[in-house]
C-alpha cells in the first residue's frame, strides 16, 4: 500500500472525522460545553460494549506475548501517541514491571523511560512501514 493509499484509508476512520454534534462548542455557554461532553462520554462505554470480544482477544494475545517475554507496545502520533507514552510510563510504578515491558511509541520519537528522559527519532519511512505491517496483522488475526 502507497503512503497515499494509507492516508486515504486511514482518513476514513471515525477518530480522524469532526463531530456534527460539537462543530459550534466554541460559541457556546459554559455549561452547554459541558453538557455536550457529557453527552459524548455516555457514548464511550455504549462503543466499548459493542467490541467487548475484540477487546477480550488483545488482552489474551497481550497477555501471552508477555507470557512469553515478549512486550506491549503503544503507537500513535499527536495526542494518541502521548497518551500511549504516558500509560506506558505508569506500568512500572503501579505494576511493577520492567520499563522495557510496555513501550509508548510517537511518531517522530521513541520514548522509553518511565521519567520520559530518552527520546530516539525514529525515520517517518520505517513507522510507515512498522504500521503497514501492524494493520495487516491485525486484519488477518482477527
Amino acid at each position: 500500500m502507497s503512503n497515499d493509499a494509507l492516508i486515504t484509508a486511514l482518513s476514513h476512520l471515525v477518530s480522524e472525522g469532526r463531530n456534527p454534534d460539537t462543530m459550534d462548542i466554541d460559541l457556546l455557554p459554559s455549561l452547554e460545553i459541558v453538557k455536550r461532553i457529557n453527552q459524548q462520554d455516555k457514548l464511550v462505554p455504549l462503543a466499548v460494549e459493542k467490541v467487548l470480544p475484540e477487546i477480550a482477544q488483545a488482552v489474551d494475545k497481550i497477555t501471552e506475548a508477555f507470557r512469553i517475554g515478549g512486550r506491549l507496545v503503544y503507537m500513535g502520533a499527536g495526542t494518541s501517541g502521548r497518551l500511549g507514552i504516558l500509560d506506558a510510563s505508569e506500568c512500572p510504578p503501579t505494576f511493577g514491571v520492567s520499563s522495557e515491558m510496555v513501550v509508548g511509541l510517537i511518531a517522530g520519537g521513541l520514548m522509553r523511560s518511565s521519567r520520559l528522559k530518552k527520546v530516539l527519532k525514529i525515520p517517518q519511512s520505517l513507522v510507515l512501514q512498522t504500521l503497514r505491517r501492524l494493520t495487516s496483522a491485525i486484519r488477518t488475526s482477527w
